[in-house]
């Protein structure tokens, strides 16, 4: 991103994870995982939810492209 405000536009998974010194595949993930409904990750950090319930949400989380 170039100057002005850090909100004055979008920023493309290659700027953030620039910004953020990761792989874009780790930012494409994680902004998945940030997409899930507040009901599966209260289960999954509650611990009523098993690996495979989360597993398959994020899979069928909304594709970026």
């Amino acid at each position: 991103m170039t100057g002005g405000s850090p909100f004055s536009r979008p920023w493309s998974l290659t700027e953030i994870a620039a910004a953020e010194g990761m792989d874009v595949g780790r930012v494409s993930r994680i902004i998945r995982l940030a997409q899930l409904s507040p009901e599966i990750v209260t289960a999954c950090l509650g611990g009523s939810a098993d690996r495979e319930t989360l597993l398959a949400a994020a899979r069928h989380a909304a594709p970026l492209d």
